[in-house]
């Protein structure tokens, strides 16, 4: 838990304090899936950074495919996001088509609405 903030940062931003802390943790195999998750996670993050979006969109298409066949048993979560992308690859890759694809207007919108609250994932709901 406490290497939580860390694995949730882009491997280009890490510090050196931060990536010793990672190379400590990855180090015992305990870790192994987690490990794996992180590269994979990696990988996502690259893609959708890239300057060039058709690089990025390719770099997305790449993981996507490599997550959605041959994924070990023990890395779960990774087989279930690997089918969910593949699924919805259409909807993925459309960020990379449509230049500064983004829901932050509809997010602004909807949380200057009086009464209306923000629950993250799972959507909207009435205030009381």
């Amino acid at each position: 838990y406490i290497h939580r903030r860390t694995l949730l940062t882009g491997a280009d931003l890490l510090g050196d304090k931060q990536t010793a802390r990672l190379t400590a943790l990855f180090a015992d195999d305990a870790h192994v899936e987690i490990e794996a998750t992180w590269g994979i996670y990696q990988r996502m993050i690259q893609a959708y950074r890239h300057d060039d979006r058709a690089r990025g969109r390719e770099l997305m298409v790449t993981l996507i495919e490599a997550i959605s066949t041959d994924v070990p048993q023990a890395l779960v979560e990774v087989a279930r996001l690997g089918r969910t992308l593949k699924k919805r690859a259409a909807d993925v890759l459309a960020y990379f088509d449509r230049p500064r694809t983004s829901n932050g207007p509809t997010e602004a919108i909807c949380e200057c609405l009086p009464g209306w609250s923000g629950t993250g994932w799972s959507g909207w709901f009435r205030s009381r």
